[in-house]
């Protein structure tokens, strides 16, 4: 990766995604595909079908991770679906007016995106459905590439509609589908929607290695938390989940205790009053409250204590140094559907200062990503 500005643009203003590397990410992050890129014969029906990128900030890789993956899939003869959480491709960032790599779609892709957006890349599409409902940009809709090119995608905005548009191009014959995302619009990373998330990092996060491996590390801290093991908890919680926004479970046998609130949010007061010397487990139907988890983790035993639990970890949302006094306290969040994170991208560039020497940057981020793989895609950096 060079440093001494954004990284070089090649034929369509996109990165080159091929190589081993490429390659290598592929296969950790969609088993079951096919494992020679462009071999003849009918292709293998991969594991995960589902696939998000999650970005941990802008500037961190996140759109030329999406497009190896993308690459990757149309060479092993894959009918690739592409998606987005909010807006993606456009030549410029619209926060930071940096340029953007584009996004390129091969012939025979479906994409999701909206009318307005259709003749803003260089791909021809046909319209294939529109889909029953709009965004801000315009009618949403799900197409075909008939001529391969740089696309615009525009996501449909909550995570039922993105569900809906990823079953729409399921039905239009889509055997992957990559959906990009970033770590403020976590409904793409949700359990019931994709499958697995690789989660790009990058220099953009910190000014050292180890800076960038520490965020690194809480945000997968919070991405990975644990599943609760089938049991007498897990269906007690899943049943409180469906019933209330708040549910405390009580004595050995989790006796549920619906709290009558709406939400959680701004209620982290009432639930520490209402909790009893007997409560075991707190029972979120929507996010954790920021202020539970900092008062979890500062109250002396609370964090110990108590067990939270929420349907995923796109739920939690916590900031840093509240995150880390509540695990160093002993403190536990559970997930009834735990989300999965096969891969992790780094990008040794920064937006805001030099960059990161890209082999000592991608060991610190291999240490804190294990058991996952990490990669750099553009340095060619990965597991041997």
């Amino acid at each position: 990766m060079q440093t001494d500005g954004p990284p070089a643009f090649g034929a369509h203003g996109s990165l080159s995604p091929h190589g081993p590397t490429a390659a290598a990410l592929f296969d950790a992050a969609v088993p079951g595909a096919p494992a020679v890129p462009g071999a003849p014969g009918v292709p293998g029906i991969p594991a995960v079908r589902r696939l998000a990128v999650i970005g941990l900030a802008k500037n961190v890789g996140k759109t030329v991770t999406l497009g190896a993956l993308a690459a990757e899939a149309a060479a092993r003869g894959l009918t690739l679906g592409l998606c987005s959480t909010g807006r993606d491709g456009e030549r410029k960032d619209a926060v930071t007016e940096l340029p953007k790599p584009a996004i390129l779609a091969p012939q025979g892709a479906l994409v999701t995106t909206t009318e307005d957006a259709l003749k803003e890349g260089g791909a021809a599409i046909e319209t294939l459905e529109r889909l029953p409902f709009t965004t801000p940009f315009g009618q949403a809709l799900v197409g075909r590439v008939t001529r391969a090119g740089t696309v615009l995608l525009i996501g449909p905005g909550t995570a039922s509609r993105l569900r809906q548009a990823l079953e729409v191009m399921d039905g239009h014959g889509a055997s992957l589908c990559l959906v990009d995302g970033s770590l403020d619009r976590l409904a793409a990373a949700a359990p019931g929607v994709t499958e697995a998330a690789v989660v790009a990092t990058g220099a953009a996060l910190g000014a050292t290695p180890v800076d960038v491996a520490r965020q690194t590390a809480l945000a997968l801290d919070v991405l990975r938390l644990p599943g609760l093991e089938p049991g007498r908890l897990r269906d007690r919680a899943s049943e409180a989940m469906d019933q209330g926004a708040v549910t405390l479970l009580e004595g050995e046998d989790l006796v549920p205790r619906h709290l009558g609130l709406a939400t959680a949010a701004g209620a982290w007061g009432d639930i520490l009053a209402a909790l009893r010397p007997d409560t075991r487990a707190v029972v979120l139907g929507g996010a954790l409250p920021a202020g539970l988890l900092r008062a979890a983790g500062t109250e002396p035993g609370l964090a110990q204590r108590l067990r939270f639990i929420v349907r995923d970890a796109t739920r939690v949302f916590p900031e840093p140094l509240d995150w880390r006094r509540f695990r160093r306290r002993g403190g536990t969040v559970e997930v009834l559907q735990a989300l999965r994170v096969p891969a992790v991208t780094c990008n040794p560039w920064s937006p805001t200062g030099p960059s990161l020497p890209a082999e000592e940057l991608w060991r610190e981020v291999a240490r804190v990503a294990a058991p996952a793989p990490a990669f750099d895609l553009v340095a060619g950096l990965g597991p041997h």
